[in-house]
């Protein structure tokens, strides 16, 4: 059974602010992974039904009553209130974690912006419910930051001395290994006592990929691919995609995970299209390559696309060359529409890509074996480091293998350990 999971912040979105979009990030994230997801925020509200979330005005650093003591504070003063505000928001909130199987606190133990609901949570990790753990999650820390070192006229006091302890038996994730180490010396734990967990974002959505081709780039898991070749053509003998099918099944025999994408048109003005077409496909069977070799125009219904322009340019956003195998070309538009969006070509010699400018290109012969192309291509693509940069960010810095990779061990530490 998945967990149940609290996330506590100061705000949330529509409220704008880099942490609320991770918080609101984590929870539609750990929805869609089968969690009960509850939010309690200042301010917020959340479109999503799955998400419970709940509004406790004093957990606002935008509240009046707030205001008023981080003023008083910030002169050194400990308000005549603080003590009732702390007990009311501890009384509230141990109310709405105790039945929760992890609770993320975020930003509220290391930032000054509301002390009342810091010394709050610091009473209930002192003695928490029995049945819930707690994340003390760090994206910024108040201690570092000299923009607000006025706020600390009394560092080593309560209650300014809780936002430099490191309250157990809480997790204490920080958001990049930098952030880790500063922590570390605030707090004069090891480094290791706190685990990084990347903040991500959704390539696609920022990319503007439309939903066709992002369902075509989870069926084929493009971002597990290494390398995603396009080739933008119809169905004429001299494109020569055939020679393209045999050089994926070299860049196979090299270890390489390959999608190799080909719009695939059939030319309504000549009568051997579809007869090529036949030939491809069985060709494809052949080398098994089923699942390498996508050609789109003939199972454009099953695929759900259009081949608009606009899905066009996404596989050109998406993919690391434009793959041209043709042994003849007149113009080739398709080089300007990848310099365009600054993919590679790789190509024949013979057509007019020499004319092109400045164009990033890998050109080899006619004649050359699939296996020797194969071996230029997996080198050239490797020199890249933006290729390499972007398919990091795929592997590593989706939301998806965020989940997978950090947050679902950090919610089952037991699973982890088992290996599951």
């Amino acid at each position: 059974m998945k967990q149940s999971v609290g996330l506590i912040h100061y705000s949330y979105p529509p409220v704008p602010g880099g942490v609320e979009h991770v918080i609101q990030r984590h929870a539609r994230l750990l929805v869609n992974h089968g969690h009960f997801v509850r939010v309690v925020t200042g301010e917020g509200r959340e479109a999503d039904r799955r998400i419970e979330l709940t509004c406790i005005p004093q957990l606002s650093s935008r509240c009046p009553q707030i205001v008023t003591a981080r003023q008083q504070l910030n002169r050194g003063t400990v308000p005549s209130n603080f003590a009732h505000i702390r007990a009311e928001l501890a009384d509230l909130l141990y109310g709405f974690t105790k039945d929760l199987d992890v609770c993320m606190l975020h930003n509220v133990m290391t930032m000054h912006f509301n002390l009342p609901l810091t010394a709050a949570l610091a009473e209930i990790l002192a003695s928490p419910p029995s049945n819930t753990r707690f994340v003390v999650w760090c994206h910024d820390a108040a201690r570092l930051n000299p923009d607000y070192t006025s706020s600390f006229p009394d560092v080593l006091h309560y209650p300014w001395s809780l936002l430099t302890i490191r309250h157990t038996p809480a997790t204490y994730v920080a958001i990049s290994a930098y952030r880790r180490n500063q922590l570390a010396a605030v707090f004069g734990i090891s480094p290791d006592q706190i685990v990084v967990v990347p903040n991500g974002l959704d390539p696609y959505a920022f990319l503007d990929v439309s939903p066709a081709i992002r369902r075509l780039a989870r069926d084929y898991q493009l971002a597990s691919a290494d390398l995603v070749l396009f080739f933008p053509t119809r169905l004429v003998r001299r494109k020569r995609i055939e020679e393209g099918i045999l050089i994926v099944k070299e860049l196979q025999h090299l270890g390489l995970k390959v999608r190799f994408f080909v719009t695939a048109l059939i030319d309504p003005h000549n009568a051997d299209s579809t007869a090529y077409l036949r030939e491809l496909v069985q060709l494809i069977a052949q080398q098994r390559l089923t699942k390498h070799v996508i050609l789109l125009h003939p199972q454009r219904h099953a695929l759900g696309l259009t081949l608009s322009n606009k899905e066009i340019r996404d596989l050109y956003t998406l993919s690391d060359a434009l793959f041209i195998t043709s042994s003849d070309e007149g113009f080739g538009l398709p080089v300007l529409e990848a310099g365009l969006t600054r993919l590679p070509v790789i190509c024949s010699t013979h057509g007019p890509y020499a004319e092109v400018p400045d164009a990033e290109t890998m050109l080899f012969e006619p004649d050359d074996s699939p296996g020797l192309v194969a071996q230029r291509i997996a080198a050239f693509l490797r020199e890249r480091r933006s290729t390499r940069f972007f398919k990091r960010i795929l592997s590593d810095y989706a939301w998806e293998p965020i989940y997978h990779r950090h947050l679902a061990p950090l919610l089952d530490p037991a699973a982890k350990e088992q290996g599951v």
